[in-house]
């Protein structure tokens, strides 16, 4: 893995262990209890996060089918990135992409964190497989931002699996 990765990388890893110690113990029921306050249950929220992550490594393979056909990322995606990483890092609520499909339903809490683990190994294979002259293009096109390179688009993962963990913890505190 590139060096400019790994960091990022590094943290989404780390993050991923923080969501599993905190949804340990925690019963079925309690992780697809809606909130008193509204909004998504815990299972939702991991399905939303493991579902942005599937969705970014799907974005980015495609476009490294013909990755020539990607311009290196300057100073306008530098821009775009860090107001994406305030906004993420910011109180404010955000709803979720039109992109990514409403979290429904019931899940499973294992079957969640498997599928996670195994987009996290493709994520990892995808970090691997960059070739050098393609490490700074603009590889992803975030829904309101645009397009950012992969380093910036993990930073952005980072930024915002923490806000949802956050806000799991906050919902853990009522439960």
């Amino acid at each position: 893995m590139h060096a400019s990765f790994q960091k990022r990388f590094e943290r989404l890893q780390h993050l991923l262990e923080e969501y599993e110690k905190t949804l340990s113990g925690l019963p079925t029921d309690q992780l697809n209890k809606k909130p008193a306050t509204g909004g998504w249950t815990i299972n939702q929220i991991v399905h939303h996060i493991a579902g942005a992550e599937a969705g970014i490594i799907l974005a980015i393979k495609k476009k490294l089918i013909d990755p020539g056909e990607s311009k290196p990322a300057g100073v306008r995606s530098f821009y775009r990135a860090t107001l994406l990483r305030y906004a993420l890092r910011s109180k404010r609520k955000f709803k979720a992409p039109k992109v990514l499909a409403e979290p429904t339903g019931s899940y499973e809490k294992n079957e969640l964190l498997a599928d996670w683990r195994k987009t996290r190994k493709e994520l990892e294979e995808l970090c691997n497989s960059i070739e050098r002259p393609y490490i700074n293009h603009q590889l992803f096109r975030h829904p309101v931002v645009g397009k950012i390179n992969l380093k910036q688009t993990l930073g952005f993962m980072g930024d915002h699996m923490q806000r949802h963990l956050e806000q799991i913890q906050q919902i853990k505190s009522t439960l």
